[in-house]
């Protein structure tokens, strides 16, 4: 059963979108590119979340065709 994640920042969101697909945290400027994305503090009902989260699963599935 999958779990909602709490975060208090967009930079913690990030961290968590980090850990979740690539198994590790974020480096400082690529959280930094992607919490630049989001205006505001970023809900799950947003779009810009979603299409947040989309991203990384294009990026995700890219390296693990061996492509990024």
């Amino acid at each position: 059963m999958a779990t909602a994640v709490d975060w208090t920042t967009n930079k913690d969101l990030i961290q968590e979108l980090y850990i979740a697909f690539y198994g590790r945290p974020g480096d400082p400027g690529g959280i930094k590119h992607w919490a630049e994305q989001i205006t505001g503090n970023a809900t799950l009902a947003d779009n810009v979340t979603k299409d947040l989260v989309r991203s990384f699963i294009r990026s995700f599935v890219q390296v693990r065709r061996g492509r990024a």
